[in-house]
């Protein structure tokens, strides 16, 4: 008898080994079919002007440049020039990249980035501008939100606003 109460306990255990081992191999395959499915997307936001300088705070007449990378995990290389990568602003508005050197024009070897330009007008709403960004290529997708912290967060200034600052 206790010969088959241990044979039992035997089975039951290498039965619940095995569907544990099984269930495990479906869950990274999953992982790995989503991670398959991704594009890494980071960058940044630049003033345009005299060079390219990280900036959040922008008034009317600035341009606000948006600098992105995309990047495919499965190759680790960028993803290709004629992939679809767009700026989503909280106004409704649509950006959509542009891939290229920069600086443009430059003979050295120099990043390959997709840019895009928002005039900031009189018309556009102070406070925080919202953005994120989407890249699509073949069926995978990525996105970019940049942190929620206020110093990080892309905002409108009031023009008068900036000139008292500066006294």
């Amino acid at each position: 008898m206790r010969f088959y109460k241990k044979m039992f306990m035997g089975l039951a255990l290498s039965g619940s080994l095995i569907i544990g081992a099984c269930s495990n191999g479906d869950e990274a395959s999953e992982n790995t079919q989503s991670e398959n499915n991704t594009i890494q997307v980071f960058g940044d936001v630049v003033s345009e002007g005299d060079g390219c300088v990280l900036q959040s705070r922008f008034k009317s007449g600035d341009n606000i440049v948006f600098r992105m990378d995309a990047v495919d995990p499965e190759t680790n290389k960028q993803i290709s020039e004629d992939a679809k990568v767009t700026v989503h602003l909280s106004t409704g508005e649509d950006l959509e990249m542009h891939h290229g050197k920069h600086p443009s024009g430059d003979t050295d070897p120099v990043p390959e980035f997709w840019t895009v330009a928002y005039k900031v007008t009189d018309d556009t709403p102070t406070g925080i501008l919202n953005y994120s960004v989407t890249a699509e290529m073949n069926g995978k997708k990525g996105e970019f939100a940049p942190f929620d912290v206020e110093p990080s967060l892309l905002t409108i200034v009031d023009p008068a606003d900036t000139e008292e600052s500066a006294e």
